[in-house]
């Protein structure tokens, strides 16, 4: 920013900020693109701020209102949370997932908001029906709703193993449906 555009920012943050947040909805990918372009220089000027202000992240996280903020946050988020975390482990696993909160709403009506083994309305989770440990990435066909209780149970159990044959074959044709009528 140079001197005078600095100046006329002061006298009238508020329009700046405005015409700033404009240009990002109109550019909501440009910081991706920019980043990925230019990853090297990107990180060379980071790692570089950071030596300059060493104390900053440090402070940063001890304030009070920013645990404050970001407890809030993740008691207001929890399922974008979930899907943060299922993504890091499908990333580990190098396993393409593009499973959004979209789908996860289709699952939960799906399943009529209850556990697909004991029908329970408590804690409900979306678990990997085929598991991801064995290579099976989380999408509408292989989606299903359980609650804590059993999908601490089911583990990394096969589906047949866990539920029994025919409880299976019933809920892959449910699956089936599901991603049929939802592409």
């Amino acid at each position: 920013m140079n001197k005078i555009h600095k100046e006329k920012y002061w006298k009238n943050p508020k329009i700046y900020n405005k015409k700033s947040k404009k240009w990002r909805r109109n550019h909501p990918n440009y910081d991706k693109e920019y980043y990925a372009k230019n990853t090297e220089k990107c990180l060379k000027n980071s790692k570089k701020w950071q030596k300059k202000n060493p104390d900053y992240h440090k402070e940063y996280g001890k304030r009070k209102e920013t645990i404050i903020r970001s407890k809030k946050w993740r008691k207001n988020n929890p399922e974008y949370l979930r899907m943060i975390a299922r993504k890091r482990r499908a990333m580990k696993k190098k396993i393409k997932e593009n499973y959004t909160i979209k789908h996860s709403v289709i699952t939960f009506n799906a399943f009529n908001n209850k556990c697909y083994n004991c029908k329970s309305t408590e804690k409900l989770e979306i678990d990997h029906h085929r598991p991801l440990s064995k290579g099976y990435p989380l999408t509408l066909k292989n989606a299903v709703i359980l609650c804590r209780s059993c999908n601490s149970s089911k583990g990394n159990k096969s589906p047949e193993d866990f539920y029994g044959r025919y409880k299976c074959k019933k809920l892959d044709t449910k699956l089936k449906k599901i991603a049929k009528n939802n592409k």
